[in-house]
C-alpha cells in the first residue's frame, strides 16, 4: 500500500487517543461537530468498515468509499481521530492491548453523514526491539561522578538498565525517558552495562542490547609544570572530571579551592603568590560536592628564579 501524503494533526478525546491523517480544507467548514448544514440522508453512510492490521500502538482501518464524497471522519471512542479523502487511514499513538470503538462518517458539500456501523478493534502488544543505547556524549559529559546514556525511547515500553547484572533504580536514572544518568560510580571503576525494554502493558520483556563497557573517569589529576617566573608559577591539570572543583596544595599547605571549566580537557592553574628563588612542590586533588576527595596527584617541583641583582658601575678620574 503506498504512502499518503499528510499533513499532521492532533485530536485528544476522551481515551487520550491520537491520530494522524490527512486534512483536507473542507473539514474546516463544519470542524466535526456533527451538525448538518444539508440533509443527511443524502450523504450516505459508509459500510466495509474494517481493521486490516494492529499494531501496539495504532492501526488500519479501511472501508467501502462513496461516490461523490469529499471527506472521511474517523472516529476513535467517540472522538474524531483523523480525516481521510480516500478510504484507508492509518491512527496511531494508541496504548498496547487496549479495545477501541471505531467509526467512520463521510461528508459532502459540507455535510457530515450518519457514522457507520461502530466495529471493536484490539490493539496487540508493542513489539519491543533491542534498545539503542549509547553512552551519552553530546549533551552530557562522562566524568568522575556520572555516566550518562542517550537511548532511543519506544512508546509503550520502559528501559531497565543494569550495572553489573544489578538493576538500577529507575527513579534514580532521571525523569527523562530518553537520557539515562548513572550518578552512583566510583571514580576509575570499570562497569559493565545492560539494557532492555518491558512493556508497559504487560511487562513482558525484550532482548538485551549489546554489553557497554565503561570506565569511569579517575579523580587523579595529570600534573606539569608549564611555566616558572619570579612572581608566577603555571600549572597544566590534565584528567580532571571538568565538573567537579580542585584542590591545589603548596609545600604541605591547601593554598584554595578552584572551579573547572567543563567545557575543556585540560585546566590551567597560575600561582601569583610565589617569591624569587624559592622551590615549591604542588599536588591536586578534585573535591566533589558530596563524597570524598579524589587521591592526590603526584608532586610536582619547581624553583622560581633568583632575584635580580642590581649593577653598578663607578668611574675614577
Amino acid at each position: 500500500m503506498a504512502m499518503k501524503s499528510v499533513r499532521r494533526f492532533v485530536v485528544a478525546g476522551a481515551m487520550g487517543v491520537v491520530a494522524i491523517g490527512p486534512l483536507a480544507p473542507s473539514i474546516a467548514g463544519a470542524q466535526a461537530t456533527g451538525e448538518s448544514a444539508g440533509d443527511i440522508s443524502s450523504v450516505g453512510i459508509v459500510s466495509g468498515l474494517r481493521s486490516t492490521s494492529q499494531t501496539g500502538t495504532g492501526l488500519v482501518l479501511n472501508w467501502q468509499t462513496l461516490p461523490g464524497t469529499d471527506l472521511y471522519r474517523v472516529y476513535v471512542d467517540g472522538a474524531l481521530a483523523a480525516s481521510d479523502d480516500d478510504g484507508w487511514v492509518t491512527v496511531r499513538w494508541l496504548s498496547p492491548l487496549q479495545t477501541y470503538t471505531i467509526e467512520v462518517s463521510a461528508v459532502r458539500g459540507g455535510v457530515e453523514g450518519e457514522r457507520s456501523d461502530p466495529i471493536e478493534v484490539t490493539t496487540s502488544d508493542i513489539t519491543l526491539p533491542i534498545p539503542n543505547i549509547n553512552v551519552d556524549l553530546q549533551t552530557r559529559r562522562l566524568s568522575s561522578t556520572l555516566v550518562p546514556f542517550a537511548v532511543q525511547d519506544v512508546f509503550g515500553a520502559s528501559i531497565q538498565l543494569f550495572r553489573d547484572g544489578v538493576e538500577l533504580d529507575a527513579a534514580a536514572l532521571g525523569d527523562s525517558r530518553s537520557r539515562l544518568l548513572d550518578r552512583d560510580v566510583t571514580p576509575g571503576a570499570t562497569y559493565v552495562y545492560q539494557a532492555r525494554f518491558v512493556s508497559e502493558a504487560t511487562g513482558a520483556v525484550g532482548e538485551f542490547a549489546p554489553d557497554i563497557i565503561v570506565t569511569v573517569p579517575g579523580n587523579v589529576a595529570d600534573v606539569t609544570n608549564t611555566f616558572t617566573d619570579r612572581q608566577v608559577v603555571v600549572l597544566r591539570l590534565d584528567d580532571l572530571d571538568g565538573r567537579t572543583p580542585y584542590e591545589v596544595e603548596r609545600n604541605g599547605e591547601i593554598i584554595g579551592v578552584f572551579s573547572q571549566n567543563v567545557f575543556i580537557a585540560s585546566q590551567w592553574f597560575g600561582d601569583r603568590t610565589v617569591e624569587a628563588g624559592e622551590t615549591y612542590t604542588y599536588r591536586v586533588r578534585v573535591t566533589p560536592e558530596t563524597g570524598a576527595p579524589g587521591p592526590w596527584s603526584e608532586a610536582v617541583t619547581t624553583t622560581t628564579p633568583e632575584p635580580r641583582t642590581s649593577t653598578s658601575t663607578s668611574t675614577s678620574s
